[in-house]
């Protein structure tokens, strides 16, 4: 688990030099705007602009009331007085800033579209979840056979899981909408099927 999470801070990272340094600006944009249509086509136009109104406010708490982007860009861009002799630089530093704002916002649609969908992905794990407490309630029962593979592999498909749903949350491609419930679902379908396998206790 150890090596997991090494390779998962590993990603992380090369995800992260990616935007910093090589992600164009232009396709930042390219991918906010593809989501949001998606987003609309998918949930409807009022269900979008709440996602919109929502991760707006957020992305505003975390750039700017923060100060963080006002500090990137003083702590990175020259002074005023060098600016005719870094213009590149500058320009370049300025696109990078950009796009890590970009990337924010996205990572806010993305957070925002899993809080106008949580009412109804708790109401469907919460019955999973309550299948897999009577399931295992019923297995303690009888002489129905728990295997201690499948608890074992679900636990770490459960990890996986949860990983890669971080990791898509802050990746810079277009996603579909659909992608992020489908993924937390899976995970509660995977927390159930653990919990059926638990070893019986006496």
């Amino acid at each position: 688990m150890n090596k997991l999470w090494l390779w998962v801070l590993l990603i992380f990272l090369i995800e992260l030099l990616v935007i910093l340094v090589v992600f164009p600006k232009n396709w930042a944009d390219k991918t906010i705007e593809h989501e949001s249509v998606l987003m609309q086509t998918r949930f409807g136009t009022e269900a979008s602009r709440w996602i919109q109104r929502t991760a707006s406010g957020w992305f505003a708490v975390i750039t700017q009331h923060s100060g963080i982007k006002a500090d990137l860009q003083q702590f990175l861009l020259p002074s005023p007085g060098e600016h005719k002799a870094l213009d590149g630089l500058a320009y370049w530093l300025n696109a990078r800033i950009a796009a890590l704002m970009d990337i924010i916002f996205a990572i806010c649609l993305r957070l925002a579209l899993l809080l106008l969908l949580l009412p109804y992905l708790a109401v469907a794990c919460s019955l999973v979840v309550l299948q897999g407490f009577i399931t295992r309630a019923i297995k303690r029962t009888n002489f129905d056979y728990v295997s201690p593979v499948i608890h074992t592999y679900a636990m770490r498909l459960i990890g996986y899981l949860g990983i890669g749903l971080l990791l898509i949350l802050c990746s810079p491609l277009e996603i579909e909408p659909e992608l992020l419930p489908v993924l937390f679902v899976g995970l509660c379908v995977l927390l159930m099927k653990s919990m059926t396998h638990v070893q019986k206790r006496v």
